[in-house]
């Protein structure tokens, strides 16, 4: 992962499954969240998921099924820039609003929430430096 100026997007799960997982996009990169195993944060792969031993009946529910396999696309377009897109039919919500697709410029002077499906809740934040370690990239791009 190559940083733009040492500015990195942090994805970090507040709410839902994927709470507590954090992602870092460097300038230049995409990330995908979803359910897809492929997706860079991924429900199904989500560590509270796998921690639940009924988590095989988790996957099934109505409620989980509110992720779509690619949900939303995130691109770090420049230094404190990012597109966000919707993927899904279920929707994506930036600060509480449904969005199609948006453009966020001002993430240099306060957080966002990112919402997709029932639960799954993001800070999206921007910090100085190199990857988070064990964060070999953001994953799931497009």
């Amino acid at each position: 992962m190559s940083t733009s100026n040492g500015v990195v997007l942090v994805v970090r799960g507040l709410r839902g499954f994927l709470a507590g997982e954090e992602k870092r996009v460097a300038v230049g990169e995409s990330l995908v969240l979803g359910r897809s195993r492929r997706a860079g944060l991924s429900t199904r792969r989500a560590k509270k998921l796998k921690a639940r031993p009924d988590w095989q009946q988790v996957i099934g529910t109505a409620a989980f099924l509110t992720v779509s396999r690619r949900h939303t696309r995130i691109d770090h377009v420049a230094p404190g820039v990012i597109e966000i897109t919707d993927l899904s039919s279920n929707g994506t919500y930036l600060d509480g609003k449904q969005i199609a697709k948006e453009t966020v410029s001002d993430l240099k002077e306060k957080t966002h929430t990112l919402g997709i499906g029932a639960q799954e809740r993001f800070e999206l934040s921007l910090a100085n430096g190199a990857p988070a370690a064990g964060d070999e990239g953001a994953g799931g791009a497009a």
